[in-house]
Parts: structure tokens; sequence; C-alpha cells
């Protein structure tokens, strides 16, 4: 399974991802106006590209952006990044729909569509659209969600035809990582720790969560055994366990990366898809 790591154009997150081994990022159109930003540099740092329209940017900040404005820049862009998604409209089937329709008539046909709302019946409109063509596809927000006692993640491990390549979006599906059921993800999850102070550890049963900083003063013999414990991936991303206790911006987004999603993707066997190193 191919993991992309959601990168804001920011330079120093894609730096510091970088130098953890990550071959796999993707980038936000709602971002990419900022830093001057250079998709063809991006695209030579890292393996596999993704671009994505910036649904969840729109749906949770209200950024204005214009589908026509993203159609152009997936044209101009094309044959950069190794996936392109659809401008989506997250919890909305139909207008996801006719948005793809609407790249399709001006002649971009290699956009990855997205199921909204209910997989299965998103699927299926992408089946009447496209026919043989139709390969490889999104899942949006479903619309149980957030409904009590629906367990999504084993509704997709059992529901949706096994014929086709899935991508899960924002979300870590854990259960489906794990299970192989999905062909690749995303997450913006890794750079929390710079912005939250915190990170996520691999444990023996699951995971744990660490605070650094001045809110994590009473966390510092935790922050020193679980780099231990993972001392050769702190030493693969050049994570200094100082820099973790005075919560140093340059370590803090290495935190995750090291402490998380380096021993989680080796224990369940994506490691080699996912790092360089």
């Amino acid at each position: 399974m191919v993991y992309y790591y959601f990168v804001s154009t920011n330079p120093l997150e894609s730096r510091m991802i970088k130098e953890c081994g990550v071959k796999n990022v993707l980038v936000s159109f709602a971002y990419m106006d900022r830093f001057n930003y250079n998709l063809s540099q991006t695209r030579q740092d890292f393996d596999k590209l993704f671009m994505d329209s910036g649904a969840f940017t729109i749906r949770e900040s209200g950024k204005d952006i214009s589908i026509h404005d993203y159609l152009a820049e997936v044209k101009k862009q094309k044959g950069i990044p190794d996936v392109v998604a659809q401008f989506d409209v997250i919890g909305d089937l139909q207008k996801t729909i006719a948005n793809y329709k609407l790249a399709l008539d001006i002649g971009i046909d290699w956009m990855l569509p997205i199921a909204q709302q209910d997989w299965n019946r998103g699927i299926y409109e992408f089946e009447k659209l496209l026919g043989d063509k139709l390969d490889y596809i999104g899942l949006g927000r479903h619309l149980d969600f957030y409904s009590k006692g629906v367990d999504i993640q084993r509704m997709a491990r059992f529901t949706i035809p096994k014929k086709y390549k899935y991508h899960g979006f924002a979300k870590a599906y854990t259960q489906l990582i794990e299970s192989n059921s999905l062909y690749s993800a995303d997450s913006s999850s890794w750079s929390f720790g710079a912005r939250a102070r915190s990170s996520p550890y691999m444990t023996a049963t699951g995971k744990g969560g660490l605070l650094f900083g001045r809110i994590g003063k009473d966390n510092r013999m935790d922050i020193y055994r679980v780099c231990e414990q993972n001392k050769d991936d702190c030493e693969a991303c050049g994570l200094k366990v100082q820099e973790l206790l005075d919560g140093k911006d340059v370590a803090l987004y290495k935190s995750a990366i090291a402490l998380y999603y380096r021993p989680w993707f080796r224990k369940i066997g994506i490691f080699n898809k996912n790092f360089r190193w």
C-alpha cells in the first residue's frame, strides 16, 4: 500500500519529511499559491506525488477555490503528479459526479474519481460514467461516518467491490490499511506534532501519545524511553532527543514519522513502499 503524506507547501515540512526517507507526498491545490510552490521540484524530491483539489480545505475553512482554476492547473501540470484527484464536493455525490463530467468535457480524463456519501452507490455511478476505464477510485466521506454503531472500516472491507483499487482520503483507516484493503491512503496527521506539540508513537498494542515542550514537561522520561525504543528510526530521521524535549519544530515535524509511521509500516510489511531507508 502506498501512503501519501500531506505537505502544505511550507518548505520546512517538505525538507523534514524528505530527511525521514519518505517516498510519497500529497500536495493540495488549496496551498499551491503559497511559497512560490514548484510542483516539478517536489516530483523530483519524492518517488510519488499526489495532487489534491483541496476539497477538505474548502469544507473546513470556507476557502473559495474555483473548479475552473483547478482544472486549468491540472492541465498545466499534466504528467508531473502520479495521481490527480478530481474536484469533489465532500458529502455530495451528485455534485462530485457533475464536476467529473465537467472535466471530461474539456478533455481531462486522467483524474481519480471519488465516491461520496454511499461508497457502493458512488462506485456504481462512476461505473456507468467510465465503464472499463474505471480501475482506481477514492473513498470520500461516507454518510454514516459519524453514525453510532456503524463500522465504516468493516463495511469497506466486506461490501465494496474487490476488483478496483481504492484510495482512502484524509483519515487513517487503520483496519483497512492493516488488512491490505486499500491500494493507497493519505493523511496530514504526521505534521500535528509541530502544530500541537504532540505526537503518536507505536506501542506493542497500538498507539500511544507524547507531549513536548512546556506542555510536555512531565513527559520527559517517556520521551527518553520511546526514543530509545525507536533508536534506529530516530537516527534514520536525524531526530535528536534534546530537540524534542525542547519542543523544536525541526524535531516535532519528524517525531510522528520516526516514532509511529516507520515502526508501524515495518510491522505490517509496507515499509519499503513508503520509505527509502
